[in-house]
């Protein structure tokens, strides 16, 4: 039996089915359907996530922190052999910290956990 977790963040549902195998992943208004994910989804999930760290009520600091995390992700993602366990360590470290920033960041949380779920899948 195939489960589905459904995130909302910034207007752009995705869809994530627990089984890899044949899985499907919908990004956008639940229109377009595909068969699993690829790279270039999954940096641009990435790209929005950056985009609303830098848009987002937090304290500069935290903000440059999390998004020289999020350009780590990036470079390993777009390596030829991508490290799995270094973009999940940072992926899951960013949602920590946007978890635990006391509402500042929290609506970022589903988008950081849905690049999480993303990153195992992927690489």
């Amino acid at each position: 039996m195939t489960t589905q977790k459904n995130v909302t963040a910034k207007g752009r549902s995705v869809a994530i089915g627990r089984d890899v195998t044949n899985s499907s992943i919908r990004v956008g208004d639940d229109v377009q359907a595909r068969q699993g994910i690829d790279v270039k989804d999954f940096l641009e999930l990435l790209a929005e996530l950056r985009k609303d760290l830098r848009e987002a009520p937090l304290e500069g600091e935290v903000v440059d922190d999390l998004d020289a995390e999020a350009a780590d992700v990036q470079r390993h993602a777009e390596r030829e052999k991508p490290r799995k366990a270094m973009i999940l360590g940072k992926l899951e470290t960013i949602t920590d910290v946007l978890a635990g920033a006391a509402g500042a960041g929290e609506k970022l949380v589903p988008l950081a956990r849905t690049l999480g779920e993303m990153a195992a899948r992927l690489f």
